[in-house]
């Protein structure tokens, strides 16, 4: 149990004193429970209140949060942003900077303080200290490369619809897989993979096909795991590939969603089991438990060349 010695504020003070320094200040209470809203920088922010006194409530709130975001947009590196967040936190650890929502939906600045007794001063310092922290968030996150988007998911599903859709180009289709594999978009390296082992529009190539499929493992693609499991499993040139094929078939049963594709990396593991010792199935299994990609793609494929994870499409401020 903390000594500390406990203060606290009521929401009309943090919303007069935010006014007295020249920032909008607007109690609201919903069924969320009491926050104050303001803006700075073009974002509209909020002051979370949190441990009501429990015996006298009108006395106010001991502990408070500043709140902030930007909606992510359809085409934003969601991974990449994640990356960003964690190297600022490591910086910066007064602050929380993370992607929330159930689907990655907004980028986050969260900052928590205790009201102290003199609380105008320590007010004042959190206010700058929240505004020290927006700036990262601004200059970092909202204005980077990442968080407007590279469009490669957008090039992907093209390309897709150029291979199967009405209107077909395989060239425009291949294209498209190139710039977004070239990229680094997880999706894009699978597939141009599947077109050098296919070989229906580019000369056929298993070291290509290996070379683009492992690139996407590398980055997380779960169906990256199960292509590579099916190519090595099916022209090993060595035991070793077998077992290779062995763990990412593994790790495609594990990471793939239900579907196709989830069946056939089972198959290929009921097939494999029949071609490996017991030792070299257990070494199988000790790899796929060790992996660990790269980078983590957050915007995967699926069974449907469609279903990619939706965001909010368009970019405004959070609250």
């Amino acid at each position: 149990m903390s000594d500390r010695q406990q203060y606290f504020i009521k929401p009309e003070q943090i919303a007069g004193f935010l006014q007295d320094l020249g920032y909008r200040g607007k109690v609201i209470e919903n069924e969320a429970g009491l926050r104050i809203e303001s803006a700075a920088c073009g974002l509209t922010f909020y002051v979370n209140l949190f441990d009501r006194h429990e015996e006298e409530p009108d006395f106010g709130f001991a502990s408070f949060q500043f709140d902030t975001g930007m909606y992510l947009g359809s085409s934003s590196n969601v991974a990449e942003i994640i990356d960003i967040c964690n190297r600022l936190n490591s910086h910066y650890r007064f602050a929380k900077f993370s992607v929330g929502g159930r689907q990655y939906k907004y980028a986050n600045l969260q900052i928590d303080f205790y009201v102290a007794e003199d609380w105008q001063r320590d007010f004042a310092h959190a206010i700058d200290l929240f505004l020290y922290g927006l700036k990262f968030l601004v200059d970092d996150i909202i204005n980077s490369q990442a968080f407007r988007g590279d469009d490669f998911s957008a090039g992907h599903t093209q390309a897709i619809q150029y291979l199967f859709g009405a209107e077909r180009d395989p060239q425009a289709a291949l294209e498209l897989y190139r710039k977004s594999a070239h990229g680094g978009y997880a999706g894009s390296q699978n597939n141009l993979g599947d077109q050098y082992e296919l070989g229906t529009n580019i000369p056929k190539s298993d070291i290509c096909a290996a070379y683009w499929y492992t690139r996407s493992a590398e980055r997380g693609e779960p169906t990256a795991y199960l292509s590579l499991a099916t190519l090595f499993s099916e022209n090993p040139s060595d035991p070793e590939m077998l077992v290779d094929a062995a763990k990412y078939a593994i790790l495609a049963v594990k990471r793939l969603p239900d579907g196709q594709n989830k069946q056939i990396a089972q198959d290929c593991i009921s097939s494999l089991k029949n071609r490996l010792s017991e030792d070299e199935w257990t070494l199988a299994h000790e790899l796929a438990q060790a992996w660990k990609p790269l980078f983590q793609e957050t915007r995967l494929m699926s069974d449907k060349p469609d279903a990619f994870p939706e965001v909010e499409r368009v970019s405004t401020a959070l609250h």
